[in-house]
């Protein structure tokens, strides 16, 4: 695998906002047929870190739209392993979902190992997947709860763990049929 030789700068006042879309989708991983994939012979870094190949589900297979509450949701990338030989990533996607009502009750149930694929748009428009071909992403933690008080939250928070590379862009086909189109 050849080696990329390129500089790595930041363009003078160029947007940088953190966090995530309130608007977000999810997908099981056994509904997809096909996986887009990262390609590692891609000649810069931008190309390597951007998927431009499409999904495409099984029958009865789709994106699911799901909403999260505003400065909720982000996304962590973690550098693993022991050995130098041996590093990958871990991403962990964390978000919120007001009212903890019977819908969410029921997702939280129907969900708790299910093996899922989640679509995510940051406040800068990169679109980014978390669970790939080799490994489905995972709800690893939810806590929340319906409060003691008026005031309190009603909510319930979701910590979902993917593995392997950082959190890819995506600009392959989104649900709504457009494609995105980056800088």
């Amino acid at each position: 695998m050849a080696r990329i030789n390129e500089d790595l700068l930041r363009n003078d006042g160029e947007d940088n906002f953190g966090g995530v879309s309130s608007h977000l989708y999810y997908a099981y991983w056994s509904e997809i047929e096909v996986f887009p994939k990262s390609d590692l012979t891609k000649t810069t870094y931008k190309e390597v870190g951007t998927i431009t190949n499409g999904f495409t589900f099984k029958a009865g297979g789709k994106w699911n739209k799901f909403y999260a509450t505003p400065e909720s949701a982000g996304i962590e990338t973690n550098m693993v392993g022991e050995s130098r030989d041996g590093k990958s990533y871990e991403n962990k996607f964390s978000f919120s979902i007001p009212k903890l009502d019977a819908a969410l009750v029921g997702f939280m149930r129907k969900n708790a190992n299910s093996r899922l694929v989640f679509m995510i748009m940051d406040n800068n428009g990169f679109w980014r997947i978390m669970g790939d071909w080799r490994m489905a992403a995972e709800i690893s933690e939810v806590s929340g709860g319906i409060g003691k008080k008026v005031a309190d939250f009603n909510n319930a928070t979701f910590t979902i763990k993917s593995q392997f590379e950082p959190a890819p862009i995506y600009a392959g086909t989104l649900p709504d049929g457009t494609t995105p189109v980056y800088n």
